[in-house]
């Protein structure tokens, strides 16, 4: 590859589609993607796919393509490959009404275990959800509503009118295959989190009076927040890997902060969880940036998105910060699956573990999660 080749982006298409989207490695311009499609080949250009390495980053592929020869160069010499990586986007799912469907389902996607769906109601109004093998727990954002689940009714969940006003009334509705949900009052909201389970149990309420908060931050750090832990050490011995939380950020401030991952299963320094985040704001026109890498230095590419109320972004590897727009306060929903245990342990990317003795709240946070 020479300068001449760099300047004028000629690379090679590839054979066949690709769920991601692709950089040179040189950080050149990316090939053409629009004519291709399952099978196409292109006589002038050969591609080849090999396994990824162990080093690579998590579903990293990497591909070769063979250039033309450019105008004026000898013809039947064989051109060295040209090296380009491919890296999976960041998932972020846009604000939109998803009647009832779930935004995320275990082994439909990127997601393994993490189950997410939002209901709106009318009174009166019902869903039945039917997610088997997966424990579920039903948060109250907006309204109330009747929750009936394995055998059980839960009578006049929810007491406050919206995310913005007090600690969340819910319903762990255990293993059930079945739960139902009517809507109590016009403008009705339930969050559903789940996660795979195998394990049987049993349904339950968490009152407002259950849930738990830990202040992380200061004002002075930008990074003040606060996390009600709606499912968290109040469901052990109760329930599977599931951890349910609400996140209140202050305007301007940044959250998972300092940077931290929880994609490793390697006790006492990590463990395996996947995550979910959906965002609010007050006022609604507010937005974040939301940021995904696996190591500060090498790795993958870092990758940022913009994020907006009624936003859901999946995280399953890597650090993940974030951060709200100032003169607006931010909401996040999330829910955390353990791979194999009900224990979240964060690593602190260790760039910047000078910042944990200056930010207040960072072990008291660490501690609700264990």
């Amino acid at each position: 590859m020479g300068a001449r080749d760099f300047a004028a982006g000629r690379l090679g298409t590839f054979q066949g589609a690709s769920p991601f989207p692709a950089r040179p490695v040189w950080g050149g311009p990316a090939a053409p993607r629009a004519a291709q499609g399952a099978g196409a080949r292109d006589p002038t250009r050969r591609a080849r796919e090999r396994t990824a390495h162990p080093g690579d980053p998590p579903r990293c592929r990497k591909l070769s393509c063979v250039l033309p020869p450019a105008e004026g160069e000898p013809r039947g010499l064989t051109p060295p490959p040209c090296w380009l990586e491919e890296f999976p986007m960041p998932q972020l799912i846009r604000a939109h009404d998803n009647r009832h469907q779930p935004l995320v389902a275990p082994e439909t996607g990127q997601m393994a275990l993490s189950y997410f769906n939002l209901l709106h109601l009318r009174a009166g109004e019902s869903h039945t959800l039917s997610v088997p093998r997966c424990e579920l727990l039903c948060v109250v954002l907006a309204g109330q509503a009747e929750i009936a689940a394995g055998g059980t009714s839960f009578e006049r969940v929810g007491r406050r009118a919206d995310i913005w006003d007090g600690p969340a009334d819910s319903v762990y509705c255990g293993t059930s295959p079945r739960v139902t949900v009517r809507g109590l009052r016009d403008g009705t909201e339930v969050a559903v989190a789940g996660g795979a389970c195998t394990q049987p149990f049993a349904p339950f309420r968490v009152t407002p009076a259950e849930v738990t908060m830990v202040e992380v931050g200061s004002a002075d750090t930008h990074s003040r927040r606060r996390i009600f832990h709606v499912l968290g050490q109040n469901a052990a011995g109760r329930a599977g890997h599931l951890l349910v939380s609400e996140l209140y950020a202050d305007p301007g401030c940044w959250s998972g902060y300092p940077p931290h991952k929880h994609d490793t299963e390697r006790p006492p320094e990590e463990t395996a969880f996947e995550e979910i985040y959906h965002y609010r704001f007050r006022p609604e026109t507010g937005f974040g940036a939301q940021f995904r890498y696996d190591e500060s230095a090498g790795g993958t590419e870092p990758q940022v998105v913009m994020t907006r109320h009624g936003d859901t972004f999946l995280v399953d590897h890597g650090y993940h910060p974030t951060v709200t727009s100032p003169g607006h306060e931010g909401y996040i929903f999330t829910i955390l699956v353990g791979r194999h245990q009900r224990s979240l342990v964060q690593f602190f990317e260790p760039a910047h573990t000078h910042l944990m003795a200056k930010i207040p709240g960072i072990q008291a946070m660490r501690d609700k999660f264990k």
